[in-house]
């Protein structure tokens, strides 16, 4: 299979359930179940199958759940910006009133 999806696009992945959507979805964001034996998954023309998930989500890549997990304590609004701040300067975070 190949799949090029370029910055400011939107796709959406869709079929039935037992379709691999969410297996394809794991393995891109390195979900160390699954293993890659052949090929690469290149992001800005850098493969990315060495890389460790907070690498890769430092590089952009996010996956979100369909019914996440609520983590009590921690808002929607703080945890996207602790996500926008990782992958900022640490110098140069989004103050809380910028956000």
């Amino acid at each position: 299979m190949n799949l090029t999806l370029k910055t400011g696009e939107i796709h959406a992945i869709m079929g039935p359930n037992g379709t691999g959507k969410s297996t394809l979805s794991e393995t891109i964001m390195g979900n160390p179940s699954y293993h890659i034996t052949e090929a690469d998954i290149l992001l800005n023309g850098e493969s990315i199958i060495e890389m460790s998930v907070d690498e890769r989500a430092r590089k952009g890549l996010f996956l979100a759940m369909q019914y996440p997990a609520e983590v009590p304590g921690v808002t929607n609004a703080e945890f996207l910006r602790a996500a926008i701040n990782a992958r900022r300067p640490k110098n140069n975070p989004i103050l809380i009133m910028d956000f």
